[in-house]
């Protein structure tokens, strides 16, 4: 099967619905983004503190 110019533009069609659809059932969430943390001595000494108390 050869995907000509209709089939790219229905594609890029649904991909456009599937967005949308997303952006209103999802859009109310915050984006989850994670941080980096240094290791600094503060931060070291809590890590080893919380190892120690789960364990």
């Amino acid at each position: 099967m050869v995907a000509g110019s209709d089939g790219s533009r229905l594609t890029k069609a649904l991909q456009d619905v599937c967005l949308c659809l997303r952006e209103r059932l999802y859009g109310h969430y915050p984006k989850t983004s994670f941080t980096i943390v240094a290791d600094t001595p503060e931060n070291l000494r809590l890590r080893q503190q919380s190892e120690l108390q789960s364990q």
